[in-house]
């Protein structure tokens, strides 16, 4: 545990995820649940010290459980804070109209693929497609993300900077989070440092 002060308001408030350890057709359902899991807990808990406070009549415990119910209801909203969805509207597009799906599936194939064989020079070209077709610039900047680390790691270096020129292009449509999470830069500084930890 390292404990920090996070500077990037938009992560306030916490931030999770949960990451496969073997490529497995089953994990996008098994995500689903888990995208449910953290919200429901929260009512749950709030639900069950509430009426404690209530009777106690404790101002500490009312808090204690006003505030996860108040973060159940609100990662359960089908929203979209900058670069995110929350956890309702991530599960609501896996299980909606067949474009959101597709978009999510493909997200989870590009994750999943780079987080189990570390590294992305393996991933599927048609999901990384799927979501550079995507009418929101934000689904598009992160398809063309993949695709940039795709082909660095393949040492495909004109169709890499392509990438990069693509990502550069939408980078004033997007959330400066997701620039700063998802950009060329970092992501070259990623590949050096690996190349340095593997000496």
């Amino acid at each position: 545990i390292v404990p920090f002060l996070e500077k990037d308001v938009s992560f306030w408030g916490g931030i999770g995820a949960t990451l496969p350890a073997t490529e497995d057709p089953e994990n996008f359902r098994r995500f689903g649940r888990v995208l449910l899991g953290g919200p429901l807990a929260s009512l749950l808990f709030g639900a069950a010290v509430l009426p404690f406070g209530i009777i106690q009549d404790s101002m500490f415990l009312m808090l204690l459980g006003a505030m996860p119910i108040s973060m159940g209801i609100a990662c359960l909203i089908p929203a979209r804070n900058g670069a995110f969805y929350t956890d309702g509207g991530r599960w609501l597009r896996m299980h909606g109209e067949e474009r959101t799906r597709a978009v999510e599936t493909a997200i989870w194939t590009l994750t999943q693929t780079a987080i189990v064989r570390d590294g992305y020079a393996d991933l599927d070209e048609s999901a990384m497609g799927v979501l550079k077709k995507d009418e929101d610039s934000r689904t598009r900047y992160l398809g063309h993300y993949y695709a940039f680390c795709h082909y660095r790691d393949r040492g495909e270096a004109e169709r890499e900077r392509l990438e990069a020129e693509a990502m550069e292009r939408l980078k004033d449509k997007v959330p400066k989070q997701m620039v700063s999470l998802f950009g060329t830069e970092d992501a070259r500084k990623t590949k050096a440092g690996k190349g340095e930890m593997e000496k």
